[in-house]
């Protein structure tokens, strides 16, 4: 699968920037299916340099909400992440893990050193790959060095407030951010994933 080159547009051609249930009804309707974190995490590997500057705008502009939903536990670090949640296209695939406390916004070093950290990416990006691969990749989507990456998950008390959450990429004052932290109620934009390319 690929991503496609832009991102899902309104009525007057303008990329849509909408909360993830709003995106996900959207790409059903259309009978497509709306990107998860691993469509987006493999762009980082084999997409094209106009994917590529494209996302990167996005990433800027706003950021990207993918299909990926996390329901944290209340009482645990536990969690379940779902990609493709509530696709009609695709079936959904979850994934339950312990998700570590990056509330104070953790470098992608620091994560990918940590043995816990390092099966939370895993999972969220439904890979198996390496500590390094993951730093690559993630390199190579950002346009970030590793030292300029963050990953952001919710403390304990948030998860009680709030226990689903979208997770998404994007840039903040100078830094990338793998976000598993964003309310679903947060505007965003999206991609939709080709299963063969064009």
């Amino acid at each position: 699968m690929s991503l496609d080159t832009i991102p899902l547009l309104d009525a007057s051609g303008n990329p849509l920037s909408v909360r993830q249930g709003d995106h996900v009804r959207r790409f059903n309707e259309l009978n497509r299916i709306m990107a998860g974190m691993p469509d987006l995490y493999e762009a980082g590997k084999t997409t094209s340099p106009e994917v590529l500057e494209s996302l990167r705008k996005d990433f800027q502009d706003t950021w990207i909400i993918s299909s990926t939903r996390i329901h944290y536990e209340k009482t645990s670090l536990e969690a379940t992440i779902t990609h493709y949640f509530n696709n009609t296209v695709i079936s959904p695939n979850e994934i339950k893990v312990l998700v570590p406390d990056y509330s104070g916004v953790v470098s992608l070093d620091k994560v990918l050193k940590d043995e816990q950290g390092l099966k939370y990416l895993q999972a969220l990006f439904n890979t198996l790959d390496s500590a390094e691969t993951i730093k690559t990749t993630l390199e190579n989507l950002s346009n970030k060095k590793s030292k300029d990456i963050r990953v952001w998950t919710p403390e304990q008390n948030l998860r009680k407030e709030a226990q689903d959450r979208a997770a998404g990429l994007g840039y903040s004052s100078g830094l990338f951010l793998v976000d598993g932290s964003n309310n679903i109620s947060s505007d965003g934009r999206s991609r939709g994933v080709l299963v063969s390319p064009r």
